[in-house]
């Protein structure tokens, strides 16, 4: 599987968009401009290096790489771009981009630097669903496929990526001056309840503050895709007592992570896009 050839500009910035391949080949050339490389960056990650099809059922694909953005709005967190009906969205978590009031314009880090970005409300979900959609004013990522599922078994493994405590790593010229996020593993513990509405999932997996709003990905066994599940929300956190040397209770309590995370289902992300359908037009309209 291979990405289709284009450059594209972001905030008068030009970026090269080279051929991307996932497994085999290491020489990337942009179809429109020309310009090639021969081999990736040998400090990267392998992201072009020959992998054998087991390795690749036990890791993440480029196409969830390049869909996953540092963001900054009410606080610094994880975004990722969806196409729905050849329309793309920038969905995250509400507390992160939203939760005062429906953004007008966010940030994305560029380049070593927080570039301003246009957007549009699509909608918000509501209650404890800790969930927002956008539409960019400029394309954010190309036609690469990412599909969503929630075809999930308990005790499978699940994948996140984002931006933990502001950290994140330099993917070289495959990442165009954008930031490589942190890659993150747990195991599926438990799912929704049929009775509820809200579709809550939890993780075994030590998040940190940052990861919020990026995806929850897994690889579906009926096709073996990779595909996103949910949105990542928080950690869940318990008090715990705090006491002296001597044992003793000091009527204070410290929070900690529990190594829960939670997640809401992109169904929720998928209901609000078919309310208001006014994403970026990516795709000729059918």
């Amino acid at each position: 599987m291979q990405r289709s050839d284009f450059c594209f500009d972001l905030a008068g910035l030009r970026k090269l968009r080279v051929q991307a391949v996932f497994a085999g080949l290491c020489e990337f050339k942009c179809g429109k401009c020309g310009f090639k490389t021969a081999t990736l960056p040998s400090s990267g990650p392998a992201f072009g290096r020959p992998l054998k099809s087991n390795v690749r059922r036990h890791m993440l694909t480029f196409n969830v790489y390049d869909r996953v953005f540092f963001v900054r709005g009410d606080l610094y967190g994880t975004a990722f771009t969806l196409d729905v009906d050849g329309r793309q969205y920038l969905i995250s978590a509400k507390h992160v981009l939203g939760e005062s009031s429906p953004p007008t314009q966010i940030k994305l880090y560029l380049d070593k630097r927080w570039i301003e970005l246009d957007v549009t409300h699509v909608g918000t979900a509501r209650g404890e669903v800790d969930l927002i959609v956008l539409a960019p004013a400029k394309r954010l990522s190309e036609d690469i496929e990412l599909e969503t599922s929630l075809e999930m078994v308990l005790g499978q493994d699940v994948y996140f990526a984002g931006f933990p405590l502001k950290m994140h790593s330099n993917g070289g010229e495959l990442m165009y001056g954008r930031p490589l996020p942190f890659v993150k593993k747990g195991t599926l513990s438990a799912g929704w309840d049929p009775d509820d509405s809200i579709k809550r999932l939890y993780v075994d997996a030590i998040s940190n503050l940052g990861f919020s709003g990026g995806p929850l990905v897994f690889r579906e066994h009926s096709s073996g895709k990779l595909k996103v599940a949910a949105v990542v929300s928080k950690f869940k956190t318990e008090d715990e007592p705090v006491i002296d040397a001597e044992g003793n209770d000091t009527g204070l309590k410290v929070q900690y992570n529990t190594g829960f995370l939670i997640a809401y289902g992109i169904n929720h992300a998928l209901e609000i896009i078919r309310r208001n359908p006014v994403g970026l037009q990516v795709l000729p309209a059918a």
